[in-house]
């Protein structure tokens, strides 16, 4: 079964370079850079396309590794979607975190601009935008 991941190389939105010691995944549109052996690093670009493909964001709206101004500044946030294409109106910030428990051992964390989180779940469950955020998502 192909996930997300293998769409978005297919259809070029991400690649993959082997060439050197440690294999290497570029965000084409924001021409950003990961280590992909990292295992973290998978669980991103499977997110990353996840929003892509399964929630219809622009690969263009979406940030890797973007300094967010209310953490350390040498703390990134893993994934940040925009509501511009330009980048600088923030709509979403997405936190991967490592829990173990169930069996599992991700989840991941979304914080809107207008706090489209529910605040009765646990805090790093993903919940998808309102339908009334889909104007500022891509057709």
């Amino acid at each position: 079964m192909a996930t997300y991941t293998d769409r978005a190389l297919t259809d070029g939105h991400a690649t993959l370079d082997t060439s050197g010691p440690k294999t290497r995944i570029t965000y084409v549109a924001v021409g950003r850079s990961e280590i992909y052996d990292d295992p973290e690093e998978k669980v991103r670009a499977e997110f990353w396309a996840e929003l892509i493909y399964r929630y219809g964001y622009k690969p263009e709206r979406i940030g890797v590794e973007i300094t967010v101004p209310d953490r350390t500044p040498k703390d990134a946030a893993d994934l940040v979607v925009f509501e511009d294409d330009e980048r600088t109106r923030p709509f979403a910030v997405i936190e991967r975190t490592e829990w173990r428990g169930l069996g599992r051992v991700r989840r991941t964390r979304l914080a809107t601009s207008d706090s489209r989180v529910s605040r009765t779940r646990p805090p790093c469950v993903w919940k998808p935008p309102s339908p009334g955020a889909r104007e500022n998502r891509s057709a």
